[in-house]
């Protein structure tokens, strides 16, 4: 197991603000890349080099962001710069080395599509999917590890499998032919529930997101094979490989005995609806009922992790261990492309030491927290919310005192 966690991004951070273009909203730097001024050229920092030394990591700072505030997004912007850095994108695109004189470069730049070439920028609803996607990440171990469920987190993590299984990148892809798959089963399955729609359009005309679903899941048990003798590519082999894979048979499994799709026989019970919205919440119609026994329970947990590693499996396509010889030594550091690569990268550190982080017990709060391994029991992210907490119990306590001496 890899366990060195020292590495660093440098990623462009500037004074961010919020600005329209073409009827979308982006966070933009005020400064720019090709500036004569040292006070308005964008610069470099560096980031997570000392992430671990007080046990506050950016990818928790990124889940606790409250995604509605435009101040809350800046001041992270500010702090840390943006996940997916426009500037970093370009330098990756334009495969830029340092014989490239400054004239050149900034005529590259500009060639560039971007609605901002010169500033660093992103689109508010990119940044958005980020912070929801590790949020619920995070949301999903702590509710895989629940030794029991209650109907509530039971809903909750439905919610949150099918989100990861089917919605959380959807819009990473263009699902153009020759286009580079996603790394890992997990994300692939999803690409290609987008894949199939992409080619047959007819057949999932005027659905819902729930009824898409299920078209797609019953299009594998009864049309697959007409849609392969009509379809070649270099995509359909590893279709096939996916498709009739265990992690496939696992997911019609969630389909058949949790969301009661069942597409061989008649189901006893009503097929679970839901409504899919664009900050990733899926919510049910009718809430779903934990009436399952302990294997099911077992059997969900292992879809869960199996979903947990291939989503950080996936983030990590960016990073990469690189070995260089200085001359005397060699020497080892992460290659890192953006911030969102280091994210992941602390989540591999996290999930695969089985480090420990909760969700604060103030239920006005939640945010997550990291727990040292000296302060296990800790239950709130700081004194205040235990503070709050605690006021807000003793209230209740002295309020069920004087109902109950009334009643005397």
């Amino acid at each position: 197991m890899i366990i060195d966690r020292g590495f660093f991004v440098d990623n462009y951070v500037g004074h961010y603000h919020m600005q329209d273009h073409k009827g979308e909203k982006y966070i933009v730097s005020e400064e720019q890349r090709f500036s004569q001024d040292d006070k308005h050229k964008l610069q470099k920092k560096r980031i997570f080099e000392f992430d671990n030394r007080d046990y506050e990591y950016i990818y928790m700072e990124l889940a606790n962001v409250d995604i509605m505030s435009d101040k809350a997004i800046l001041d992270y912007c500010n702090k840390y710069g943006l996940p997916h850095s426009s500037q970093l994108i370009a330098e990756k695109t334009l495969c830029l080395e340092s014989d490239i004189s400054p004239d050149v470069e900034k005529k590259l730049y500009r060639s560039l599509q971007q609605p901002f070439p010169l500033n660093d920028h992103m689109s508010l609803e990119g940044f958005r999917r980020d912070a929801i996607t590790i949020r619920k990440l995070m949301e999903l171990k702590l509710l895989s590890e629940e030794p029991v469920f209650t109907d509530e987190t039971y809903g909750q993590f439905l919610s949150l499998l099918i989100f990861f299984l089917f919605y959380s990148h959807k819009f990473n892809y263009s699902y153009l032919v020759g286009e580079e798959l996603p790394r890992g089963r997990i994300s692939r399955i999803q690409y290609w529930f987008y894949w199939v729609q992409k080619r047959l359009p007819f057949f999932f005309r005027g659905l819902l997101e729930d009824e898409q679903l299920q078209r797609f899941l019953e299009f594998l048990q009864v049309n697959m094979g007409q849609f392969l003798e009509k379809n070649v590519g270099r995509e359909v082999p590893a279709f096939v490989a996916d498709m009739l894979s265990d992690t496939m048979q696992d997911i019609l499994r969630l389909a058949s005995e949790f969301l009661y799709w069942n597409f061989s026989i008649n189901s006893p019970n009503t097929p679970l609806q839901y409504d899919y919205d664009s900050f990733g919440e899926v919510k049910f119609t009718v809430a779903p009922i934990w009436n399952k026994g302990p294997e099911e329970k077992k059997f969900l947990n292992k879809l869960a992790k199996e979903v947990i590693c291939g989503v950080i499996n996936n983030g990590l396509e960016f990073s990469a261990p690189l070995l260089w010889y200085n001359g005397g030594d060699f020497n080892g550091e992460w290659k890192l492309s953006y911030q969102m690569s280091g994210i992941y990268l602390e989540l591999y550190f996290e999930v695969a030491q089985n480090y420990i982080f909760r969700k604060c017990a103030n239920p006005t709060c939640e945010k997550f927290f990291s727990v040292t391994r000296s302060r296990t029991n800790k239950k709130y992210c700081s004194d205040r919310c235990g503070k709050i907490e605690a006021n807000r119990n003793k209230r209740k306590r002295d309020k069920e005192s004087r109902q109950a001496k009334d009643e005397e």
